[in-house]
């Protein structure tokens, strides 16, 4: 029975094994350089900040292993729709996770109940119960969350890590051998430490395996003197000591972006808002219908949490009450326990700034309610010994729930294989969360064909809902220019909350501002974008505002500090060299061309570069020598020949610069510059009447060319 139910668990998710990316997979998987190579471990093992693998090394290895596997399969694995195939051996790892989770609670249950301690009924009927909670369980569909939503790995690593930490525990326990037990227990240590480097809920485990032992093995702390537990101490310790890890990954992948009790929330709206969370979680359990991929940020209004609350603190009370009495409410102490102690890291006083509630987060908590319900409900059917009519019509109404719960998962499952329809559901469920509306309009926007005028009417949305959604605003804005209207572009930009929007999003704000011809402001707004580390590219653009506000001292501040960033960038080496030349430093560039030229020996750009370097310096017969290498190695590229024409002008060589500037010439005819300067190549040797029609031209070309305005006659 236990394949059938693995079976139609594959069968309910298979609608969503070819899912595409959504929300935040993009920045954890086709934005994480540190998944592109499984070996050496060192580089997965340091996942990106601002990502949802942050702090969870053991996530991000298991995303290189994916990375990998699509590489030996030869998938496509570039950003973008193209690559339709890239997604599958993710999700089919998810659910090969999901089903390992499965089958250790179904062996948890089965241990437990073949104990001995419930009375030989309950040996009896361990097999039915544990397949019972295993099959509604795997099948309900509130786990569709963390298992068709890519990077929710997350939540099926950790999951997979307290389960079998547990489990670990158990066989140790019950095992009469010494080697064995020792082998169960470094398996469980290891178990639990890999925990900890998934996610913050696994900090619970070590205690949990604590309660298990006081729940079901033992009727005092005394018996831990006992042959059977023996070692059990030390193993205790152990998994208590790898809270350093966790504790260790916080302190060096700290999620403020995320989770921070001084944040905008305070603690007690967060609280208030997990009382309706969990409240809604327990409605969901029941009937799962109104399930949402996204519930937005914002805090519950009003007194919506307060019956929520009253509900988790009668569930506090009745689990401390049952540990008064272990021996007899054993189920419900410990299961207390677990629903309570693994929500708590998520829903309680710790704010998570990115979202107010999550399906996922019930992952295992779940197990706790329907452990519980399965086991009274057979408690009631053993009360007064049923008949086999009622047993066999007690099992069909299982076999009824499980099939509910399976169709509702494969039409879930249907949904998570769309964007647009996934994200409409979720805007269909919480009207009121501005980010649905903003993640619809992106779906809409990236669909095939796009649906440009919809997309926009979910990104007003969006912005109606929360006016300082930054990224919608900038949707906006992006579309008013493409249409030309920049008055309304002008009108969004203005509404742009400076203070709401992370270094990404400034960048975007700069860009669409420099797109309106607003340089100062753009410029305003980059400087905000690089005060905290962040995109290099946003710093070389700052670098180039400055240049283009006169400001070239803080240009090449900026751009050293991009070249620093990524020391082998030969574009950024080129490009800084490149400024301090025509800032008259050649001195100063030349160490960045060297650097760059080591890297790419045979380029005549760099060569060219370097050409006029010496000539700046007075270098005559270096430049001339530099000048006929970058030639040999021109490729066709004009902007080539043109630094070379400059640098021979500099080098007092008009001859030879007359003959590049043809060659730039004959490559772009259009070339305004490069026009003027070959003038004053004819100048200077002499042939003014040349000149002068080459001044003429460049004017035509490019009227305010300064070169041919102060050359030309009047």
């Amino acid at each position: 029975m236990a394949g059938t139910v693995l079976a139609v668990t594959v069968l309910a998710y298979l609608p969503a094994i070819s899912a595409p990316q959504l929300f935040d997979d993009q920045r954890a998987i086709d934005l994480n350089p540190t998944i592109t190579h499984l070996l050496p471990l060192s580089d997965p093992l340091r996942p990106p900040a601002s990502t949802s693998v942050a702090g969870r090394p053991v996530v991000n290895v298991t995303l290189a292993f994916n990375y990998w596997i699509n590489g030996v399969l030869g998938v496509d694995q570039q950003p973008g729709p193209d690559a339709v195939h890239k997604t599958i051996s993710y999700h089919v790892v998810n659910l090969l996770l999901h089903l390992g989770c499965g089958l250790l609670i179904l062996g948890l249950v089965r241990r437990t109940l073949r104990d001995g301690r419930f009375g030989a009924s309950w040996i009896d009927a361990a097999d039915a119960t544990a397949l019972v909670v295993f099959a509604l369980w795997l099948l309900h569909p509130l786990q569709t969350d963390a298992v068709d939503y890519l990077i929710q790995r997350t939540e099926l690593v950790v999951s997979f890590c307290y389960l079998m930490t547990l489990y670990a525990s158990v066989r140790a326990w019950d095992t009469g051998n010494v080697p064995s037990r020792r082998l169960w227990y470094a398996l469980g240590i290891a178990a639990c430490a890999l925990g900890m480097g998934s996610k913050e809920v696994m900090v619970s485990a070590p205690l949990m395996v604590v309660l298990y032992d006081r729940a079901f093995r033992l009727t005092s702390w005394r018996d831990l003197r006992l042959p059977a537990a023996r070692g059990r101490r030390g193993f205790y310790a152990a998994l208590f000591a790898t809270l350093v890890i966790l504790a260790a990954l916080l302190a060096t992948h700290p999620r403020g972006e995320s989770v921070a009790l001084s944040g905008p929330m305070p603690w007690y709206e967060y609280l208030h808002s997990q009382g309706w969370a969990v409240l809604h979680y327990m409605r969901l359990m029941i009937w799962p219908r109104g399930l949402s991929l996204d519930y937005g940020a914002s805090a519950v209004p009003h007194w919506r949490g307060v019956p929520g609350l009253i509900v988790l603190g009668v569930i506090a009370a009745a689990t401390l009450l049952a540990w008064r009495r272990a021996r007899r409410w054993a189920w419900l102490a410990f299961l207390g326990s677990w629903f309570l102690l693994i929500l708590a890291p998520s829903s309680s006083v710790v704010p998570i700034t990115t979202e107010i509630a999550a399906e996922r987060r019930m992952y295992l908590p779940l197990a706790a309610w329907i452990v519980l319900s399965v086991v009274a409900a057979v408690t009631l059917l053993r009360w007064r010994p049923a008949s086999r009519r009622v047993v066999i019509a007690a099992a069909w109404c299982v076999a009824a729930v499980a099939v509910v719960f399976a169709v509702i998962t494969f039409r879930r499952s249907e949904l998570y294989r769309d964007p647009v329809a996934i994200w409409r559901d979720a805007v269909a469920q919480v009207p009121d969360n501005g980010r649905a509306w903003y993640s619809l309009g992106v779906a809409l926007s990236q669909s095939s064909p796009a649906q440009p005028d919809e997309a926009d009417y979910y990104y007003r949305g969006a912005v109606a809902r929360d006016s300082t959604y930054a990224d919608a605003l900038l949707r906006l804005v992006a579309s008013d220019l493409h249409r030309g209207d920049t008055v309304e572009a002008r009108h969004y930009l203005h509404q742009f909350p400076l203070a709401h929007g992370n270094d990404t999003v400034l960048a975007g704000m700069g860009r669409m501002l420099l797109l309106t011809g607003d340089t100062s402001g753009a410029l305003v707004v980059f400087q905000r974008a690089v005060e905290a580390p962040g995109d290099v590219d946003d710093i070389v653009d700052l670098g180039k505002l400055f240049l283009a506000a006169h400001r070239p001292d803080d240009a090449v501040r900026e751009l050293r500090v991009a070249t620093a960033m990524t020391p082998t960038r030969n574009d950024l080496l080129v490009f800084l060299a490149g400024v301090l030349i025509d800032l008259h430093h050649p001195g100063d560039a030349a160490p960045y061309l060297e650097r760059a030229v080591e890297r790419s020996p045979n380029s005549g750009m760099i060569l060219a570069l370097i050409s006029l370097d010496d000539a700046d310096e007075g270098k005559r017969g270096a430049a001339t020598e530099e000048a006929a290498r970058a030639a040999d190695n021109s490729n066709g590229e004009e902007n080539t020949w043109f630094v070379l024409g400059r640098a021979m002008l500099d080098n007092g060589r008009a001859d030879l610069a007359g003959a590049y500037l043809e060659r730039a010439i004959a490559l772009n005819p259009v070339d305004a510059d490069a026009v003027a300067d070959l003038g004053v190549a004819n100048d200077d040797l002499g042939h003014r009447a040349e000149a002068e029609v080459l001044y003429r031209r460049a004017l035509a070309i490019a009227p305010n060319d300064s070169v041919a305005r102060a050359r030309i006659r009047p």
